[in-house]
Parts: C-alpha cells; sequence; structure tokens
C-alpha cells in the first residue's frame, strides 16, 4: 500500500484563527498493482461556520 500525505495549501500560507498549528492535507491510501480500482474521498465537516440573525433566534 503507498500512502502520501498532500499538503493542499503547498507554498501558499494558511491562517487558521483557532490553531496555527493545523493545514489542511489529503491522506492517500493507494493499493499497489495496474489494476483500476474505485476512490472514495471523505470530507470531514469543521469548515462551515453558521450565522443567524438576531430576529431568527427570538
Amino acid at each position: 500500500m503507498i500512502n502520501k500525505t498532500i499538503d493542499l495549501c503547498g507554498e501558499f500560507p494558511y491562517e487558521n484563527k483557532k490553531n496555527n498549528d493545523l493545514r489542511p492535507t489529503l491522506d492517500t491510501y493507494i493499493l499497489k498493482g495496474n489494476k483500476k480500482r474505485a476512490a472514495v474521498l471523505i470530507c470531514t465537516g469543521g469548515g462551515i461556520h453558521l450565522h443567524l440573525s438576531e430576529r431568527l433566534n427570538q
């Protein structure tokens, strides 16, 4: 199995206001061989912020 971690920001600066040590990455788990296989992409949450107006909170 081939495992690689790819830094999605590359050389570009990434500012995270909550945790500056955290950078977005993509971890690969690739089986060896030339056989074509399906792929699965898992995108975890945490990047969406919900902002409600004060009128909706009443």
